[in-house]
């Protein structure tokens, strides 16, 4: 997919930036640039999601008791007696009505030795649903305690401990759990935070702009240090013929990495980002295809290996020798949004957090699909349909999630894609008061990742904001802890990661990064049932000095 995705050790960042250095090229005498630097960075869309209610409220301490989110098509849910709002109910699939209104907050309620709750959020309306996808997670209503508890985490959901965080003027530091707490915080506040590593050295500011919510999780992409472990992966009684495929596949909580082997093995360092000690799951799949379509599936194993950071020396050899493996078939139709560049790919998912590629970016250009699945223990299948523009540098994404194999009418549709417009290619002199505009694609959507990244450092901002046009001014972190480097050049894009109808509905606890966005070969993470994922072009400019 994407050769734009700028995440760490990515073959796709390195082509990017040739890209990217191709487009300048043209420009060079005039701007006098030479050659960008090639070296790896930092840094989906399934079916259209449902509609999604805003916040209907749920208990708080003391409060009473909660009332339940609406269905699909259903009601958003009434406010409990004090508390926090919870989520509004999804809207129906495609042609489905609006889900009502969800009920007013209740009163404080008091309980026998206690303090009084605070009073529930107001519920809000489920908007008619055009697809699949999940409730929003609508966030705290205005509640009367000012006091801002927040949670930083990374792609993984681990906490991210000892991060500089600033809203206004006041400045605290995340805690063992990557919890901060900020007092007397106005109604609505941008909280902004410096994420450090040491391998790779690397160091970003994240500005999240327009919170109204109390509890924000704010979710980065890298927060903890590489780490790896080295393995050797042999097989025996393996029969290969040139339609042979065989998947070895690497899970966990912190880290996942899929490759292909032909007989004589592989050699393979899986990286995760967490704790030192690792577990990994490892999920071994051998199968016969024609042409780049599984045909059958013949061997599969999986087994659990304990591993810390550089060790050495997991010698594995695994049985190919053909088993009687259950298939059936999963089959759908896409919309297409422009159709430049269609794929599809279709991939195992385990709960160990491994991913098998049994479809693998297979070109397409007719809508229904039909693909032969294998049925294995504590899996579910992810079908995905992309559209990349190779020369435009743009990439969209949609997936549905979660399914089973034979599961009929698994459709997908892939949405619109944000389009930077200023600052334009090759622009310099970027500073302070530089406008930042682009437009944001789909309309159904409100909540986009602005990432600017030096081209010669690992180092960078990400913007996570609701507003398609701003200045660099109007996103300090922390207090100018952070800045952009002076007089050098940069890239500019933007993200977006499903619909989201705020930027409060970006911090709700689960986070807001899409499966596909760390890597967009294929999902990574915790699962999120049907989503989206979609990168706009890639803009060079030059700083101010």
């Amino acid at each position: 997919m994407s050769a734009w995705n700028l995440r760490a050790g990515s073959a796709r960042s390195r082509a990017g930036l040739v890209g990217l250095g191709a487009l300048l090229a043209g420009c060079s005498s005039l701007l006098g640039i030479e050659d960008l630097s090639t070296e790896a960075r930092d840094g989906a869309a399934g079916s259209a999601q449902a509609g999604k209610g805003t916040s209907g409220g749920s208990a708080g301490a003391n409060g009473g008791s909660a009332g339940t989110p609406g269905g699909r098509n259903g009601a958003g849910g009434a406010a409990g007696a004090g508390g926090k709002g919870g989520s509004g109910g999804a809207g129906g699939a495609k042609g489905g009505s609006a889900g009502v209104t969800g009920g007013a907050g209740g009163s404080a309620g008091t309980a026998t030795g206690g303090s009084a709750g605070t009073t529930g959020g107001k519920g809000g309306s489920g908007a008619a649903g055009d697809g699949s996808g999940p409730a929003g997670d609508g966030g705290m209503g205005n509640p009367s305690d000012p006091t801002v508890h927040g949670t930083i985490m990374d792609f993984w959901r681990h906490p991210l401990p000892n991060l500089p965080v600033a809203i206004g003027d006041v400045q605290t530091v995340t805690d063992k759990n990557g919890e901060f707490t900020v007092e007397d915080v106005a109604s609505e506040y941008d909280v902004s935070f410096i994420v450090h590593r040491d391998n790779p050295a690397s160091n970003y500011g994240w500005v999240f702009q327009g919170l109204t919510r109390r509890d924000p999780t704010l979710q980065v992409y890298q927060g903890l240090n590489d780490r790896e472990s080295t393995f050797e992966v042999l097989q025996k009684n393996g029969t290969f013929t040139d339609d042979s495929r065989w998947l070895v596949a690497f899970g966990s909580d912190s880290g996942s990495r899929v490759s292909s082997s032909a007989a004589n093995g592989i050699y393979v360092m899986p990286s995760w980002q967490g704790p030192a000690a690792n577990e990994w799951s490892l999920h071994s799949l051998f199968f016969e295809r024609t042409g780049e379509l599984p045909t059958a599936y013949t061997a599969y194993h999986s087994e659990v290996i304990a591993v810390t950071d550089g060790d050495a020396g997991h010698d594995v050899e695994i049985d190919l020798a053909a088993q009687d493996l259950d298939t059936g078939t999963i089959t759908g139709s896409v919309i297409e949004n422009t159709g430049v560049g269609r794929t599809n790919s279709v991939y195992v998912r385990f709960t160990s957090g491994a991913v098998l590629p049994v479809v693998d970016e297979v070109d397409t250009s007719v809508a229904p699909y039909s693909y032969l699945v294998p049925q294995l223990a504590n899996s579910s299948i992810t079908i995905a349909a992309a559209e990349e523009d190779i020369n435009a540098g743009t990439l969209a994404i949609a997936h549905r999630d979660g399914r089973a194999v034979d599961d009929t009418a698994v459709d997908l549709e892939i949405p619109p894609i944000a389009t930077p417009a200023t600052p334009a290619m090759g622009s310099q002199n970027v500073g302070a008061a530089t406008k930042f505009v682009f437009n944001g694609g789909d309309s159904e959507n409100s909540g986009y990742l602005v990432h600017i990244e030096d081209q010669y450092f690992r180092q960078g901002m990400y913007i996570v904001t609701a507003k398609k046009t701003f200045t660099l001014a109007d996103v300090p972190v922390v207090q100018g802890g952070f800045t952009l480097m002076p007089d050098e050049w940069h890239t500019w894009l933007v993200e977006t990661h499903g619909r989201f109808e705020s930027t409060d509905a970006m911090t709700g606890s689960d986070g807001y990064l899409d499966e596909f966005s760390l890597d967009a070969d294929r999902p990574k993470g915790p699962s999120r049932s049907d989503g989206s994922f979609t990168q706009s072009a890639l803009y060079g400019f030059k700083t101010a000095p």
